[in-house]
Formats: C-alpha cells, structure tokens, sequence
C-alpha cells in the first residue's frame, strides 16, 4: 500500500533540528512531528543518576518515536520527524551504555527490543542532518536555559559527536543515496527568512525526487498526493515522480545541482582512541576529603570524625582544601592501578573540586557525587571513618554496583563497612603495603570486568 512521505531531521542537540523542520514544514505545508513531546520529567532524572535511569528513560525515547513514525504513516499528508528512531537506539543508547549508564544486560535487553520495533517500520525516504560545529551546539545549548541541559556532563556533546560520526557512516551505507546534510551555522532558519526557507525547500523536493529514481519508485511513497509533473526524465524511468508544490517550484532550479541541502559525501572517522567501539570501564575513587582536608573546618579531625550529622546545625563546614602532598599521591596511585586494568577513573577529590580550589557548597557536592557513583562500573573505596565514603558506597549498594573496600587495618572499618561483604558484588582488600594493594586490587578489578 502506497503511503506518504517521511523525511527525518537528524542532528546533535541543538544542531537546529526543529528549527529548520518547522520552517520546512511550513513551506511545504507538511506536518512536523511529533506534535507532542516526550515525558520531559526523564531528562531531569538521566542527568542526574543516569545509571538508575538510562534503559528506562531510553525505551521512553524509542517508543514514544516509534508511535510517531506509525501515526505518520496512517497521516495523509508528508511528514517531516524530529530525529530518527535510529539515532534513539544507535547513538543515544549506545552511548549511555558506553558512559556506564546501562550495563550488558539492560543494553542487550534493549537491542532486542529496537530490533523489533525498527523492523515494522518503513524505510525512510530522507534522513536530512542538521549540523553545526561543536561550540556553536555548545552556544546553543548554554543559551537555551533549559535545566536538565545544564547537568550534562563536561564533554557530553563531543561524545555524542563522536557516535554520530560513526553512526552516518552507517547509516550511509544502509540508505544509499538517502542521507544529505545542512549546515545550521551558515544557513540560519531561525532568522534566515522566507528566502532561505524557499531555497531548502525546493532542495528537499529535488533530492526526494532524485531518491525516488534511485530505488525504481520501490519507497513506495503514495504518488496520487502530488500533482502530475515529469520534472525529471531519465532513459530508465520516465513516470511521474513525486513532487508536491507545482506551482511553488520552477523546473529550472529545481534540477540544478543543490547547494544548501547536498548529499552525504563520507566523513573521516575518530581516531581509535576517540571511537565509541568498546565500552568503558570506569571507577569512582572514594576515599576521606575532609579530615584530610587544611583550612576551614571548626573542629579538630579528631572531633569532626566523631561529629554526628545534624548535631550544630548553625555551623556550616567549607570542605577546605587538599594540600597534603602524600594523600594526592596515594590517591593517583590508586588511580593508575585502575587505569592499569583497563578502567577510565572519576577521582572527586580533583574531578568534582579540584582538590579543593573549585569552591561549591555541599548541594552540589552531594549532587555530582551521587550522579559520578550512578555511572560507574565499581566503586574503589576507602572509607575509614568518611561519612561521605559510606554514602557514597551506599548509593553503590543500592544501585548494585560493584564494591571493592580498601583498608590497612581491619579493625578501622565501620561496623557497617564489615559486614558489607554479605551485601551484593563486595569485595573487601585489606592490605600492608602499596605493592600487595596494587596486587590484590588488579584481581579484584580483573573479577569485576568479567
């Protein structure tokens, strides 16, 4: 059965995707979809423990496509899409799955199910890429105000960038002749105006039509919604192609070559390093920052280990800074025996605050804390008398992740801390020196990849 058009508009966040879908829609007088958003409400929770919600928040994304990529299909009038079903499961799945937010299970679970529900759908008739350098989509982003985009992670947009270099590759080589791209930075369809908005829609319209030659008309787009025109005539093919707006578009710059709107030409991939091929392990370091820290505390360490929470309320404790030479080093000592086993690390001591330097009060602490644990792969902790450690290795105990307890005297762990063994994937080292803890620690990491 015959059905109407469907174009998606493809992109990086704030590559301009609605923008110029709305504006093409207009034009052609399309219908943009989807007319209502997703549950926003997954965004604020993702960015904050995305580990707790990345394969729920993730079939959210792709079902709720899914449903719109049907409702356009039972629609008698073309549609353009806003992102493609495929960018849900290929590259913003992936990449959460890669980031720590989905282990092996969650994301084997979810390919079979986007397996099956790409499968019902049609192929496209146009995927059009909305690009734009990363400091612009960085520009955007930061002007856009919205609040669950200012909790993305430092580096989050180029890591998208980077699966979506690999992923129109793919998709290329999948729908050959069906990918073309716009640059949103020189052609602005915020402020362009009407005459860039009539230049990429008379665009679009040629490189449906050049599509619809390409595979034989075998898209099977419904031809009865357009006005008869034979606006292109090859030797292979001489039916009606599909092209709406006969009165809006001339023949002449319509098969003139594209310079806006222009087909997909290859792009060269990341380096090894830099290619999303292979998950990343990574693990949070937890060990003591206050008691270690110099400046700022009210009370002795020995008083502020012992202090309980809540007991002086009016007295509010700066976290102070890390000037202790040897403790750094211990910690990065940890941090490339992690490293030596094949593990990217998050070390909050100097990733959250900078040893101290970067000044944040305790809200933002806990909430970077919370959410750098959530994404983590094992939690390699120290917890001595830390309040912070034992919340931190709460969180891990809640969320089933991994724990390996580190400690030069058995006897200094919490009565809680002992008995953490008995709880989930917990691994309790006791050790006398660096060499037996780098030891013990690579084969208790070795068991953890497994």
């Amino acid at each position: 059965m015959d059905r109407p058009i469907i174009v998606y508009v493809s992109g990086n966040n704030a590559s301009g995707k609605t923008t110029f879908g709305k504006a093409i829609a207009r034009a052609l007088q399309w219908t943009h979809l989807p007319e209502e958003r997703f549950n926003l409400s997954y965004l604020d929770d993702l960015f904050v423990a995305e580990r707790r919600w990345s394969f729920e928040a993730q079939m959210h994304f792709l079902t709720h496509k899914v449903a719109t990529v049907r409702r356009a299909t039972s629609l008698r009038t073309n549609a353009l899409i806003d992102r493609s079903p495929y960018e849900d499961s290929e590259v913003f799945a992936e990449h959460f799955y890669f980031a720590g937010g989905m282990d092996d299970r969650a994301i084997e679970s979810y390919r079979r199910a986007a397996a099956q529900f790409l499968a019902d759908l049609p192929e496209p008739d146009l995927i059009i890429y909305c690009e734009a350098p990363l400091e612009t989509l960085e520009k955007r982003v930061a002007s856009r105000g919205r609040q669950y985009e200012e909790r993305y992670p430092a580096g989050h947009l180029a890591e998208l960038q980077v699966r979506y270099d690999a992923w129109l590759n793919q998709i290329a080589k999948k729908y050959p002749g069906r990918l073309v791209t716009i640059n949103t930075a020189e052609h602005n369809f915020a402020e362009g105006g009407s005459s860039v908005v009539q230049v990429a829609s008379r665009e679009l319209i040629c490189h449906l039509i050049r599509v619809w030659h390409l595979t034989n008309g075998t898209n099977r787009i419904q031809l009865g919604l357009f006005p008869e025109a034979d606006l292109i005539k090859t030797a292979e093919i001489r039916s009606v192609p599909p092209c709406g707006l006969r009165d809006y578009l001339s023949v002449e710059p319509l098969c003139s070559e594209p310079k806006m709107i222009q087909l997909w030409t290859g792009r060269e991939m990341a380096s090894p390093a830099e290619s999303p091929t292979k998950k990343k392990r990574r693990a949070y370091i937890a060990a003591p920052f206050t008691n270690r820290a110099t400046v700022g505390s009210p009370y002795s360490a020995n008083e502020e280990e012992f202090m309980l929470p809540g007991l002086s309320p009016a007295r509010r404790v700066p976290h102070g800074k890390i000037t202790d030479r040897a403790y750094r080093q211990w910690l990065e000592d940890l941090e490339r025996i992690a490293k030596a086993a094949g593990f990217i690390t998050t070390l909050p001591h100097r990733d959250v605050n900078k040893w101290g330097d970067r000044t944040i009060d305790s809200a933002v602490a806990a909430r970077e804390c919370t959410r750098q644990v959530l994404r983590s792969d094992v939690v390699v902790a120290m917890p001595s008398t830390s309040y912070g450690v034992h919340y931190e290795v709460g969180i891990a105990a809640g969320a089933g992740i991994p724990i390996i307890l580190l400690t030069d005297d058995l006897e200094q762990l919490s009565f809680l801390m002992k008995g953490m063994s008995s709880v989930g994937r917990t691994i309790i080292i006791a050790f006398r020196d660096l060499e037996e803890l780098r030891l013990r620690l690579t084969q208790a990491l070795s068991v953890v990849k497994k």
